[in-house]
């Protein structure tokens, strides 16, 4: 008899339990609030590519909370630029003014929901915010932001903390990525390439975008740096030319220059293209030759690949 009342007990203990287990996980456990995804670091970074027409990129709106939307949410979004000057006075000192973010103009780039973001309750609960961007001209140099910020929401509240935003504009183009180098120097002396002062040279290098088909690294084996003066005196520009290379039907011809010819030329130095620079897009490779001073450079970048372009 004692043994039946215990598992009756028990069984009761247990009915219980799991009736409250049941109506707390039918309950919000949380306050249920719209964000910005992302927000919470105070920046937000965004790869868009160079090119002639709009290029579509995109920010989250979402809810907190244990249980989805049970109604359709309306988020109102505006531009605060005075978000890009509080950050930059809070993270840089003014000896970093190069360093600042910069507000992209909003004459590039068009936000069509600003004014009304719907969130279908249907559909989850985060919705994305579609931005297009021109990015023809957008300068490699300057780290450019759109600042957004939610102004209101219906009928659930903002978070305080996840309210503002800067998107940080990270560009590329086809050619731009991380590449192995491998090449040769020679001296060169009245014009002949001194076949005994051969040097090999190796590294791995940033190709980095600078437009739709231009791309610059850090020639030889200088070191990458993102310093002003650096890149105006060590880089060279490559321009992917829509002309074939030596009868290839696919492989193109490059054109070789400094990337600030004008501080080359200030300092009696110049690039010289020897001609003989292509692009092969089936290998993923660029060839580069030039000279500087009296050393010719010789250097064959082939492309890294990233786990999406392997998986691809």
């Amino acid at each position: 008899m004692k043994q039946i009342n215990k598992w009756i007990i028990f069984s009761l203990v247990a009915a219980f339990v799991a009736s409250c287990s049941e109506d707390i996980l039918e309950k919000e456990q949380y306050k249920k609030e719209i964000y910005l995804v992302g927000a919470y670091d105070r920046v937000w970074t965004t790869t868009v590519e160079y090119s002639e027409e709009d290029v579509e990129t995109y920010f989250t709106i979402s809810s907190s909370g244990t249980l989805p939307l049970d109604k359709n949410v309306n988020v109102k979004l505006k531009i605060n630029e005075e978000l890009v000057d509080i950050y930059n006075q809070k993270y840089w000192t003014i000896l970093n003014e190069d360093k600042y973010y910069k507000p992209l103009d909003q004459s590039l780039y068009n936000i069509p929901s600003l004014s009304n973001v719907l969130l279908d309750h249907s559909k989850g609960i985060s919705v994305k915010v579609p931005v297009f961007i021109k990015t023809k001209d957008i300068n490699i140099d300057k780290d450019y932001v759109i600042p957004v910020e939610i102004e209101s929401s219906t009928p659930y509240p903002v978070n305080k903390s996840g309210e503002k935003m800067l998107i940080l504009l990270k560009m590329k183009n086809a050619y731009s990525g991380s590449y192995k180098m491998d090449g040769y120097t020679y001296e060169v002396e009245d014009g002949e390439v001194l076949e005994m002062s051969k040097r090999h040279i190796s590294n791995n290098k940033t190709v980095t975008p600078t437009g739709i088909n231009t791309v610059r690294i850090f020639y030889a084996m200088n070191n990458e740096s993102d310093e002003e003066t650096d890149i105006q005196t060590k880089t060279i520009q490559m321009t992917i030319l829509d002309e074939n290379y030596a009868g290839s039907d696919y492989v193109k011809k490059v054109k070789v220059d400094a990337w600030h010819p004008a501080t080359w030329s200030a300092s009696g130095k110049s690039v010289i293209d020897t001609g003989k620079s292509y692009y092969d897009p089936k290998e993923g490779k660029l060839y580069v030759e030039y000279q500087i001073d009296n050393m010719l450079y010789e250097e064959t970048l082939t492309k890294i690949k990233t786990n999406e372009e392997i998986y691809k």
